[in-house]
This record gives structure tokens, C-alpha cells and sequence, in this order.
């Protein structure tokens, strides 16, 4: 290797070095929108110990003045109701049927929607014996919401052969016949 092409320890690749800026160089509104994406605890706690310029930038009523505003409250009943259900949709059948239809009448009667029973999620972690309701008869309650409508349901950990027998013959009545494959 030639010594014109190899780099020293000490010495750097031909480039132009970065200007080095100063913080304070910054037009105060752009440093106020900086400081502004920092939370108050930081804001208080530590920028404006940083410099002078910045504990005045931080002490200017103006910047808090964002912060300090009146947050506008949406009432989540205003939503539509398609959307209300594609959120409500995101839960499972327990906490649907032990909280959310409990929140409101509009809440309720979304919740009643057969629509909203197409897939049945009665997931559980199995500790059957520290619950405070029966997931058998919610199961059933959900299958019956359901208005023949069912297309998907999970009963791990707790389906019983009553429980597949209920299935099948509700299938049975609103399908005609139910078709079970295994892997």
C-alpha cells in the first residue's frame, strides 16, 4: 500500500468538516417548538437549566400557552355507529359482554347487533377456577346473539362436549348442517 493512500491514526479522509452551530444561534420561535416536543417535567427539570436563553424561552408565558389550553372533549357517542362497532369489535366476547354493553344504551344496542357476534373470541388464560363468571353461559349468550350468523369461535380451555353440542345444534337449526374438519 502506498503511504499517499493509507490514513494515519492521526489523520482524517479528505472532506469538508461540519460547521459547528451554536444552540443559541437559533431564532428563539424555532427553539420555543424544540423545547415544546419535550414534556413539562423535562422542560421544567432540565432545559431550562441548560442557559440563560433558554430558562427565558422556558419562562415565556407564550410558549405554555399551548399547553395551558382547554383540550376539546369529544363525546364518544357522537361517533357513528359503524365505527363505534369496529372499535367495540377490537374486544373480546367477555369484556363485551361484562363492560362494554354496560356503558351505554347506544353501547348496548351495538353490542346486541347479531353482526357483532359473526366471530366469537372467548379468549382465556385457563385459570377457570379464579373466575368470576361462568364462560360456558356467556358462550351460549354470545351464540345466541350471534342469530345464526356464527362463522368463527374460540372455547379454549374450557368447551365441553354440551358446549359443542349447543354449537352444532344451533348450527344445525340456522345453517342446516355444520361442517367440522380437523388438521
Amino acid at each position: 500500500m502506498s503511504s499517499s493512500s493509507s490514513l494515519s491514526s492521526n489523520s482524517l479522509p479528505d472532506c469538508e468538516e461540519p460547521e459547528i452551530r451554536n444552540w443559541l444561534d437559533l431564532p428563539r420561535d424555532v427553539t420555543s417548538a424544540i423545547l415544546l416536543k419535550l414534556g413539562a417535567i423535562e422542560i421544567l427539570n432540565s432545559a431550562q437549566r441548560v442557559c440563560t436563553s433558554w430558562r427565558s424561552i422556558c419562562k415565556d408565558p407564550l410558549m405554555w400557552r399551548a399547553d395551558c389550553e382547554e383540550p376539546e372533549i369529544r363525546n364518544w357517542l357522537d361517533l357513528p355507529r359503524d365505527v363505534t362497532s369496529a372499535i367495540l369489535l377490537k374486544l373480546g366476547a367477555i369484556e363485551i359482554l361484562n363492560s362494554a354493553q354496560r356503558v351505554c344504551t347506544s353501547w348496548r344496542s351495538i353490542c346486541k347487533d347479531p353482526l357483532m357476534w359473526r366471530a366469537i373470541d372467548m379468549y382465556n388464560l385457563g385459570d377457570l377456577f379464579n373466575m368470576p363468571y361462568d364462560l360456558e353461559v356467556m358462550c351460549r349468550h354470545a351464540i345466541d346473539r350471534s342469530c345464526g350468523q356464527l362463522v368463527d369461535i374460540n372455547i379454549e380451555y374450557f368447551g365441553t362436549d354440551d358446549l359443542l353440542k349447543y354449537i352444532s345444534d344451533c348450527a344445525r337449526r340456522n345453517f342446516g348442517s355444520l361442517d367440522v374438519t380437523a388438521d
